[in-house]
């Protein structure tokens, strides 16, 4: 089939996944927060070492917040990123013609990318980075091939450039700078023929790609020390209390990384699959198979046994479970494998069928858990403004009037009731959750919900004290739960709201 139907078929795909997304105008904890005081959640992101994208929101004029357009471009985005990495890896493989859709279809209909690409404030952003680090593989792998020695250097600058600026506006860029490498390596020199004739330019892609790695790394904190120093920032504590080495036991951590990888190789959840084992089963008999046909080289066979570790690197880097949202190399490994093993089974008529009814039921299954984690975000999004509604009128009978003076505490957390088909609350990251049950106090709770009423309802409350707030959780334990009678009061000049 011509690459471009199997563009198109993979763009339906993307559709069917994240299609919803399009046109969406609802919330996430961050973007909801943006839109009340952007410079001081951009300051946040020097602190988290992300100055690249509070430049780039700079540089390409949405550095004011427009939620519709976060959308419609992050779908735009991750589309372009899924066609530029089948690219790369196509025009890569010598040895087997692979086919592009089979690398697409699961990679753009993958629900930990629902869950990345949900924080909409950097989805977008977070997909052109992705782009990026597929450029700066594809640059050097040209350098790498090239005999002119000006344009070998001159592709090795690109390639820095373009991983650095990765690197700045995501470092989770550096776990999918290490998996494409890995996958590259398969796909030059995995072949035995290949790896006899050319043993010195694959020691010299492995060597040059580790250099490339380091310096653009380096290039990356020495830019984040200055972006930090010219913001007066330092590194938040978030970004280094995330590492669990050298704060628990050995023991410790060993059990944590060893929990998650049965949790990731079991496909326990909604955003791991079984599916992805069997792949990763299949992968690795076949290449060890290969090698003691003397088909492929010993050091291939190594280099994809590590590709099936590559979604385990944020959990040895942090010593525990990483954030769902931050495993991208999961869905990159996932989809490599299953393009390089259906694309060798499509060798007849029959087996090209054979291929394309299983790629399309990996996708399927994949895009139909993604479009659900959508529709739960949006029932429970829009449940979400009617209980607010529903709150705002409650204060409006206390009768303080619009504005009310008194200070509006919100003690503990609501819950959407959604809908059986919805996905619960246990099943989901952030991505999909209810604004109104994020709170991990009253005063953090509290600080949510507000900035959810004025983003929905435009409606400005005033803040509480500290002391009002704990005098607050004292006052509500004689009050009714929300939403019966008398669970939204003024009691000693504040307006109690009592979940």
């Amino acid at each position: 089939m011509h690459n471009s139907k199997q563009i198109i078929i993979s763009m339906l795909f993307l559709l069917l996944a994240f299609g919803q997304k399009l046109f969406s105008n609802t919330f996430s904890i961050d973007t909801q927060g943006i839109i009340q005081n952007n410079d001081a959640l951009y300051k946040s992101w020097f602190e988290l070492e992300r100055f690249g994208l509070v430049l780039f929101k700079k540089l390409t004029g949405t550095y004011l917040y427009n939620n519709a357009l976060a959308s419609f471009t992050m779908v735009v985005f991750f589309g372009i990123s899924a066609i530029v990495w089948a690219y790369l890896l196509c025009s890569a493989s010598h040895a087997t013609k692979l086919q592009p859709a089979f690398f697409m279809i699961p990679y753009v209909a993958s629900p930990i990318f629902a869950e990345m690409l949900g924080f909409l404030l950097l989805g977008p952003e977070i997909s052109i980075a992705a782009t990026l680090t597929a450029i700066s593989l594809m640059m050097w792998a040209n350098a790498a091939a090239s005999n002119s020695a000006k344009r070998r250097i001159l592709l090795v600058i690109v390639s820095v450039v373009c991983a650095t600026i990765a690197f700045t506006m995501y470092l989770a860029m550096v776990t999918i700078f290490i998996t494409g490498t890995a996958m590259l390596y398969i796909l030059q020199f995995g072949n035995r023929a290949q790896w006899d004739e050319r043993k010195k330019s694959s020691w010299i892609f492995l060597v040059g790609s580790i250099l490339i790695f380091g310096a653009s790394y380096l290039a990356y904190k020495i830019l984040n020390e200055i972006a930090m120093h010219l913001a007066g920032v330092t590194t938040s504590a978030y970004i280094s209390d995330q590492s669990r080495w050298g704060k628990d036991s050995f023991g410790t951590i060993i059990r944590n990384i060893g929990h998650h990888a049965q949790e990731l190789y079991s496909g326990s959840g909604i955003f791991y699959s079984a599916l992805f084992s069997i792949a990763a089963i299949v992968f690795a008999v076949v290449a060890v198979a290969c090698s003691i046909r003397k088909r492929i080289s010993v050091l291939a066979v190594l280099v994809s046994i590590l590709l099936l570790l590559a979604p385990m690197i944020m959990s040895v880097v942090l010593g525990t479970a990483p954030s769902v949202r931050t495993e991208m190399t999961y869905p990159l490994a996932f989809a490599f494998m299953l393009m390089m093993l259906l694309s060798r089974l499509s060798r007849n008529t029959v087996q090209q069928a054979i291929a394309w009814i299983l790629i399309t039921i990996v996708g399927w299954n994949q895009a139909l858990i993604t479009s659900r984690i959508f529709y739960t975000e949006n029932i429970v999004f829009n449940q979400d403004v009617l209980t607010v509604q529903a709150i705002k009128n409650d204060i409006d009978k206390l009768g303080l009037g619009e504005s009310p003076k008194q200070p509006v505490v919100f003690i503990g957390n609501h819950t959407a009731k959604c809908n059986d088909d919805c996905f619960t609350p246990e099943q989901l990251g952030l991505t999909g959750r209810s604004m109104l049950e994020i709170g991990f106090s009253t005063e953090h709770g509290t600080g949510v919900k507000q900035q959810f009423i004025i983003d929905v309802l435009g409606v400005h409350y005033n803040g509480a004290t500290p002391q009002q707030m704990k005098q607050s959780e004292t006052l509500a334990e004689s009050m009714p739960h929300w939403p019966d009678p008398g669970s939204v009061a003024e009691k000693d000049g504040i307006i109690i709201v009592n979940f």
